[in-house]
């Protein structure tokens, strides 16, 4: 996996961005289904008001955007997709001050040499020291999917009972892939998206 993926690009190159983005869902999601996520997602993000129904976490559609960008090599297509997206916006909103803060925190990533690892996967960090960017194996992401509906159940009780626990919290599951249409290439990269457990801002929270 090639390093630098998620480094901030320079202004120059944002000078030639041009977005068309178009959002479909990647599987069959009732009516019904889609008025409980958003009733999820309206929440004030209190974890007293966390959801009923923990599953319905898992029953929303997956969310595929896509945009192209024209730079040094041409054009090149993008294609991002968030597993269980509205699942993992809700499970931010009951954890985080804000989803700005956190998009904003994974805007400067840097790659991260972790030690002690045995799969050699790929990890990054964002600069603030609050989020960590782990590269995912396709069958480290099929084994997620399976498991997502007992991972949501228990985070869902957890906020909602204020138990504590030392899960590493999962925050998001996104797949990039890149098409670099002059040369015919195309590339694939998958992520974890963890929040830091000794951060320094977490650490600054508990002294003061």
């Amino acid at each position: 996996m090639q390093h630098g993926l998620v480094k901030t690009s320079s202004s120059k190159h944002f000078s030639n961005f041009n977005l068309s983005v178009s959002v479909s869902p990647l599987s069959n999601e009732s009516a019904g289904t889609s008025c409980m996520c958003r009733t999820i997602l309206s929440m004030s993000g209190s974890r007293s008001s966390m959801i009923s129904d923990p599953l319905v976490y898992t029953k929303a559609s997956h969310v595929r955007v896509t945009f192209s960008d024209d730079g040094p090599l041409g054009r090149v297509k993008y294609a991002v997709t968030c597993y269980f997206a509205k699942g993992f916006e809700a499970l931010r909103r009951a954890c985080c001050p804000s989803e700005l803060d956190f998009l904003r925190s994974l805007s400067r990533c840097s790659d991260w040499n972790a030690q002690g690892g045995k799969s050699n996967a790929y990890f990054a960090k964002s600069l603030d020291d609050r989020f960590i960017i782990k590269g995912l194996t396709k069958t480290e992401l099929e084994s997620f999917i399976k498991l997502a509906p007992e991972y949501f159940k228990y985070l869902s009780e957890s906020n909602g009972t204020r138990s504590p626990t030392c899960l590493a919290k999962i925050w998001g599951s996104i797949r990039l892939q890149q098409s670099i249409l002059k040369e015919g290439r195309n590339r694939e990269w998958t992520f974890w998206l963890w929040r830091t457990f000794c951060s320094n801002a977490m650490l600054q929270g508990f002294m003061t």
